[in-house]
């Protein structure tokens, strides 16, 4: 799965709105429909925001190997 999607997923899980997430890690609603779009990612200093509030690390939201043996 990819960030995009993982960032959907997290966001509807925790019943945030984009306009909501958005205040929360200091950006614009637009940069976060960007961000689930796949248009663009985020600096890590808001990804370290993101995945703070939805309860999970930076490399779970990024890596989509996570369940492959390496």
């Amino acid at each position: 799965m990819k960030f995009s999607e993982k960032l959907k997923m997290f966001r509807m899980q925790k019943g945030y709105t984009q306009a909501e997430l958005s205040k929360l890690i200091g950006t614009d609603r637009s940069n976060i429909s960007r961000y689930e779009n796949g248009e663009t990612s985020p600096d890590i200093y808001k990804a370290v925001k993101i995945a703070t509030l939805m309860g999970t690390t930076c490399e779970e939201l990024v890596r989509s190997d996570l369940h492959k043996e390496i």
